[in-house]
């Protein structure tokens, strides 16, 4: 009995895992916002282009804000530079918003994003911390 329990704890388990993969995304929110930010590549390398995918909904109703309008941005933050930052372009997918950052320096960065649902609503900022690997050596081998 207890190893017929055991074993059907462990499919549950290995079920709920999924097909291996690891939910990376970053979840936010403000007053009004709940945001689900992924990156391609978390953590990022310095020099290289990292694209943001930012799905945003409204914290009451939960539904997808469509045709926003916002920014994502990245301080460096031992100096306070250089910065980074893109505006947000809305996706094909309902809700989804997308940005391209390259992080000059490897380390940590003070992250923010700032969004609104339309050029009358007030701007509404979160952020955070993330890390930078350094750049990856990229030249053949000898």
């Amino acid at each position: 009995m207890r190893r017929a329990l055991a074993l059907v704890a462990s499919a549950g388990m290995l079920a709920a895992c999924g097909s291996g993969s690891r939910d990376l995304a970053l979840r936010q929110s403000t007053m009004s916002y709940r945001y689900e930010i992924n990156a391609d590549s978390l953590p990022p390398f310095a020099n290289e282009p990292v694209k943001f995918t930012v799905t945003v909904l409204d914290r009451k109703t939960e539904q997808p804000i469509q045709n926003g309008e916002g920014q994502i941005y990245g301080q460096f933050a031992a100096g306070g530079r250089p910065y980074t930052w893109d505006s947000f372009v809305y996706g094909p997918e309902v809700g989804t918003y997308h940005a391209n950052l390259r992080f000059a320096l490897a380390g940590t960065y003070a992250m923010g994003l700032r969004f609104r649902r339309d050029s009358l609503a007030p701007l509404e900022k979160t952020d955070w911390q993330q890390q930078v690997f350094p750049e990856r050596d990229v030249r053949p081998p000898l």
